[in-house]
């Protein structure tokens, strides 16, 4: 089939698909960032401050949001150490990204079709569909972005290795691969792509085939085996099995399948949050298996080129999806509209050479008028939802519009009260939030905190308490506890709530030097002294805890050991006026 323009065209309409995406993205480089998991993978991070060996060791070995994906932290390492805490710059590396896969879509679909206008249409399709928008205006959504990167350039190396038979081009895969899987997990997917890709092409299945994908399926082994155990520790995976049978949760397998299907092509009702049901599951999810049936069989009914074509991006969305359609609950969203990044490419191919295929002779121009008016009409939608990703609050509110009764954003949304300064409106949230999940121990948690700041200490203690009783049993939650105890005066109780959270994390510096201070509350000096020693070991920069080391060894006669600490104290900047005079 001859391509609708010609050659020396091509370039050019790139260009303008580029173009056009940059400007439709340029607002969103004023967006700063959310507290959706940016505060934890970017402006709380510690890991990403300062780059070198030690830096990189501790990403490398570490785990972020339930996520291992440490060339995705390095990245922010990089542009944190280059521009600082700016939220523009993460900004724009994520519009480049995105801009870099567009040109990557355009380059693997001409490579695979051998065709310039499905290439073209597919990568304007890509570029501009509001469902991407939360992977390029979400700093947090950067590795969406970057493994799809990795992923696109495998996939061209793995075509030209294919083709021309090059072994040089089966290491480039390999290499990308890892980059690729590093980046995010769910690159997991690639070894049954490129295997497909073999299948397509009609290459010989013999030994060779399988043992050139055995590194690549170990590999996708082991992260997977690395992913889920970073998943439970975060405690992501979630039994929802209460609330919904194996019927349903296949039931919301389909539904999830026709919605990433239908909202490709009609973006509406999008939300960077869409919960489970609260209350059954509506019709949707029940009409939603006859759709994909449907779908399959009009696959099926198709002749020839288009048919292969056609197949070929449908089964390559349905491999890519497949490893994100919940059917293991991770999260408490029915559908993550990032997640339709890399499989859309897909669709949009299919959907594109379904296009070309059926609109020939005085229809040939249909295609071309369908994309200009789709790719208007995701222009303007796509302007409008890279807006709500301006700041926590323009975020939450837009979710809350379509999911008023959601625990989660109202949760979220407290904290953002919270963050601002206005605790009555958290409070309400909270209070909302529990009444659709009464069994949501972080808002009790958060709740908690906004009473402790209007100086309720009754009611914080009483939902601290709820929270804990509900098994919210980390560190963070007894510290917190043991914070407003203290406050109160009940030093044997924040005593015990210290012990239980250094106990549960005990390398941590705070809840060391704050049991240590407890055991000083209640004139047990020779355990406070032995907690604060413990925490100076673990950081010799810890003037507080320098400091109440040297109070418990005055207390205990050693004036000498106590001036000793005072003065190193005094020298990581503790206030002068504090320590006793002789100690100077």
């Amino acid at each position: 089939m001859r391509p609708v323009y010609k050659s020396k065209y091509t370039p050019w309409l790139l260009a303008v698909i580029l173009l056009v995406t940059f400007l439709v993205y340029l607002p969103s480089l004023q967006n700063g960032f959310t507290n959706w998991d940016d505060l934890e993978q970017v402006v709380d991070n510690k890991d990403i401050k300062t780059l070198g060996i030690t830096g990189t060791k501790s990403i490398f070995s570490s785990f972020y949001v339930g996520m291992y994906q440490p060339v995705t932290t390095q990245l922010y390492a990089i542009v944190y150490n280059a521009f600082g805490e700016d939220a523009k710059a993460f900004h724009t590396f994520s519009l480049l990204l995105h801009l870099l896969n567009i040109i990557l879509v355009f380059s693997l679909v001409r490579l695979f079709a051998r065709e310039d206008t499905i290439a073209l249409i597919t990568a304007a399709l890509f570029a501009l569909n509001p469902m991407q928008t939360e992977s390029v205006a979400w700093v947090s959504a950067m590795s969406n972005l970057l493994y799809t990167s990795f992923y696109l350039a495998g996939l061209i190396t793995y075509l030209k290795y294919v083709r021309r038979a090059a072994l040089k081009y089966l290491v480039f895969t390999f290499l990308l691969f890892v980059l690729s899987l590093l980046s995010k997990p769910t690159a997991v997917t690639f070894p049954i792509v490129i295997l497909f890709i073999d299948l397509y092409l009609r290459r010989k299945v013999n030994l060779g085939l399988i043992i050139e994908k055995v590194p690549f399926l170990l590999l996708s082994i082991l992260i997977g085996i690395v992913i889920i155990y970073a998943r439970e520790e975060a405690g992501h995976i979630i039994d929802i099995t209460e609330r919904f049978g194996w019927g349903e949760r296949i039931l919301m397998v389909f539904y999830a399948i026709a919605f990433y299907v239908t909202h490709l092509i009609a973006p509406t009702w999008l939300s960077a949050f869409h919960p489970y049901p609260l209350d059954g599951l509506p019709v949707d999810y029940y009409i939603a298996p006859l759709v994909t049936i449907m779908l399959v069989f009009l696959l099926f009914r198709l002749k020839g080129q288009e048919k292969r074509f056609v197949k070929a991006g449908f089964l390559f969305f349905l491999i890519t999806i497949a490893i994100v359609l919940e059917l293991i609950p991770v999260g408490v969203q029915v559908v993550k509209e990032r997640y339709i990044y890399l499989p859309s490419i897909g669709l949009y191919f299919a959907f594109s050479a379904l296009m070309l295929f059926l609109f020939v002779g005085k229809f040939k121009r249909l295609p071309l008028l369908i994309t200009v008016l789709l790719v208007s009409t995701f222009s303007a939608i796509t302007v409008s939802r890279a807006a709500i990703w301006k700041d926590s609050l323009s975020l939450w509110n837009d979710v809350l519009e379509q999911y008023p009764e959601a625990s989660a954003p109202l949760i979220n949304r407290g904290n953002t009260w919270q963050e601002n300064g206005d605790m009555t409106k958290a409070i309400a949230d909270y209070s909302m939030a529990l009444v659709s999940e009464p069994a949501a121990a972080d808002a009790y948690t958060n709740r908690a905190l906004a009473y402790y700041k209007l100086g309720n200490i009754e009611m914080a203690l009483k939902d601290f308490d709820r929270a804990i009783e509900l098994g919210l049993k980390d560190a963070a939650t007894f510290s917190e506890r043991g914070l407003l105890r203290a406050s109160a005066g009940m030093f044997s109780g924040a005593n015990e709530d210290f012990l239980m959270a250094s106990e549960i994390e005990p390398l941590n510096v705070d809840y060391l030097t704050n049991l240590g201070l407890m055991y000083a509350k209640l004139e047990e000096y020779e355990p406070a002294r032995e907690a604060l020693s413990r925490a100076i070991e673990l950081d010799g920069s810890s003037a507080k805890a320098y400091y109440w080391r040297g109070m418990v060894q005055m207390q205990i006669k050693k004036y000498n050991a106590a001036c000793d600490d005072m003065k190193i104290a005094i020298s990581l900047g503790w206030p002068v006026e504090q320590v006793p005079a002789f100690c100077r």
